[in-house]
């Protein structure tokens, strides 16, 4: 938790008055330097400040959301946003613990993924290596998704909002703005991402995703989660497609990557059931399989 010092630093701007912190104390000079700039830029531009929805760490990195109740020009929004993406991206390198250089993921007893040095990862009360694998696995995939949080947490945001009948038009207009700033630049981050495709299961045998909605229809994926679905039905012609749309090298890649981290962890989970797995995952019965799929594979 953030000491007692360190909220009273952060409280000595205006803009932290009443925010709830969610960080760790490594964090707090990171965040107090941004906080001071967007200040700085509120009283250049001569607008209100914004209201800080939260503050707080996510998939090991700063998590920083705002909006205005008044009228400001774009310019400010856009500055804001920079201030805020450049120190997300800081603090992917720096420790939550102590502040100083750090590129490990840890997880803790309450299952956060947090970002630490190696001094503190060793003298703090992290899971054993064994759970800090899996968990590292789990942070990888939900990043992977990280779009989907980021719009459950809108409407968890607005849900808050509309509970909230003593709040006025123009803080509810202000609120409405951020959110539709926010989903705007989510979509431009999604559609920035260079794995994501239009998947047609069509174009295959077999529709790998028939239980989503509208599965019959185009929809935007990530390769690497075509490939490896794809992957798991050991259907020669659909894997043949695969390398004929993303190339033989790249599903070869994803295959090894897959059975890397199932061997890391130590078992298949088949709807609940943990089957054990053993040895060098090249020689894993299925593996070798797709291994000579792939070898029949001719361009």
């Amino acid at each position: 938790m953030l000491s007692n010092e360190n909220k009273a630093k952060l409280n000595e701007l205006k803009l932290f008055k009443k925010v709830p912190y969610q960080i760790l104390n490594g964090w707090t000079d990171l965040v107090y330097e941004l906080g001071k700039n967007i200040e700085d830029l509120c009283k250049l531009a001569n607008v209100e400040l914004p209201q800080i929805e939260h503050i707080k760490s996510k998939y090991s990195s700063l998590r920083f959301d705002y909006y205005f109740t008044t009228s400001f020009p774009e310019i400010v929004e856009t500055l804001i946003d920079s201030l805020i993406y450049e120190a997300e991206d800081k603090s992917e390198r720096i420790c939550e613990y102590c502040g100083a250089d750090g590129s490990i993921d840890v997880k803790e007893d309450n299952s956060l993924i947090l970002k630490s040095c190696d001094k503190c990862s060793k003298s703090n009360n992290l899971t054993s290596d064994k759970e800090l694998l899996q968990a590292l696995v789990k942070s990888k995939r939900n990043k992977d998704n990280w779009y989907a949080d980021e719009l459950l947490e809108l409407v968890t945001h607005i849900q808050e909002h509309a509970k909230n009948k003593v709040i006025s038009k123009a803080e509810y207009l202000g609120m409405l703005d951020d959110v539709i700033r926010r989903a705007n630049l989510i979509k431009d981050k999604m559609l920035e991402d260079e794995d994501l495709v239009v998947f047609n299961p069509k174009d295959f045998t077999d529709n790998c995703f028939y239980k989503q909605p509208n599965a019959d229809k185009p929809s935007i994926k990530t390769i690497s989660n075509i490939i490896r679905n794809y992957l798991g039905t050991m259907n020669k012609e659909d894997i043949h497609t695969l390398c004929e749309k993303f190339g033989k090298d790249r599903v070869l890649e994803e295959l090894d990557n897959k059975y890397k981290e199932l061997f890391e962890i130590g078992y298949f989970d088949i709807k609940g059931l943990k089957l054990p797995l053993y040895g060098d995952y090249k020689e894993h019965g299925t593996y070798k399989e797709l291994i000579k799929i792939l070898d029949n594979y001719n361009k």
